[in-house]
């Protein structure tokens, strides 16, 4: 701005503290700090969030359900081995293998609560083979829900041998929680979830960022990305009844050329600069706020005056 422009204005008393802005600052809008600490913060957070279900899924969950197996086995080579001794001779050597486990477990589970039945009571003449079969259907489950219940899993050439082994192994070992059907399954949902969020917000993030507005302060000219422009004058309303959102909608004259008659929305919140350029226009085009706040004053005053004097009349 030149010095006479400067004294003209100093002169005139007319002080406008918005347009001192208009001719100095940046003339193009960057992301906006806070928005963008907000979605880096929010992508790093799901995408943590969905390595960890992931983790889990391939890692944790069956590595715990390795080791609950490998304990159910156990239990059901000592039920057996109990029933070998207490009830029927050989059947641990004839009967500790599976040759079919998924249509074993199936055969346990119809007959679970009879299975159960029998073996809470000790004076049941089948009470180490019930308590055997339970068991085994404890261990075919825990195989189950690790994707492992085949034949290779669950036929044994030497079950005693097995037994002894497992026996060594677990002497010092804390036997894990079953895994629940439901839960390798969850943790590859809420994996997919979160990296479907992450990458929502990472395309979201690389559109901002690759637009920008441009802002010519000696016409007070807005361009938009797309290349359109507009100034002052060829705006018929600024629309802000979700300013609280950041959103503003500039409804444009039908004399434009290319955007005549159209609302363009504007969003605030994602890059900085804008909202000021935009305010300034504003002001330009329709006055400060306060010196509309008061025209509407003056406006409502009036009009009440003819209808207090009518009153009077009457």
């Amino acid at each position: 701005m030149s010095d006479e422009t400067t004294n003209q204005d100093t002169t005139s008393g007319a002080e406008s503290p918005r347009r001192s802005k208009k001719f100095s600052g940046p003339t193009k809008t960057v992301l906006n700090r806070t928005w963008l600490i907000k979605v880096v913060v929010m992508t790093l957070a799901l995408f943590a969030f969905g390595s960890w279900g992931l983790f889990d899924a391939v890692v944790a969950y069956p590595e715990r359900g390795e080791k609950y197996a490998s304990h159910a086995k156990l239990e059901y080579l000592r039920a057996a081995n109990a029933a070998d001794e207490n009830e029927e001779r050989g059947v641990l050597r004839r009967e500790a293998s599976v040759e079919d486990p998924v249509a074993e477990l199936a055969e346990l589970n119809s007959v679970e609560d009879d299975l159960a039945q029998a073996a809470a009571d000790e004076t049941n003449p089948t009470y180490f083979r019930a308590n055997m079969e339970l068991r085994r259907r404890d261990w075919l489950t825990g195989l189950s829900r690790i994707g492992k219940l085949v034949p290779e899993e669950t036929t044994m050439e030497f079950p005693r041998q097995q037994l002894a082994e497992l026996e060594e192994e677990w002497k010092t070992e804390t036997a894990p929680s079953r895994l629940e059907s439901y839960d390798i399954p969850s943790q590859w949902a809420i994996m997919g979830v979160c990296y479907g969020f992450t990458i929502y917000l990472s395309v979201l993030f690389i559109g901002v960022a690759s637009k920008s507005y441009r802002w010519d302060p000696d016409e007070q000219r807005l361009t938009f990305p797309n290349g359109e422009s507009i100034v002052p004058s060829d705006l018929d309303d600024v629309d802000k009844s979700k300013w609280e959102k950041f959103i503003v909608y500039l409804t444009i004259k039908s004399g434009h050329g290319t955007l005549g008659g159209e609302s363009v929305k504007v969003d605030t919140y994602r890059y900085a600069l804008l909202e000021d350029w935009i305010l300034d226009m504003e002001e330009t085009q329709f006055g400060s706020e306060e010196v509309r706040d008061a025209e509407d004053d003056a406006s409502a005053d009036a009009s009440q005056e003819p209808a207090e004097e009518s009153t009077s009349n009457a």
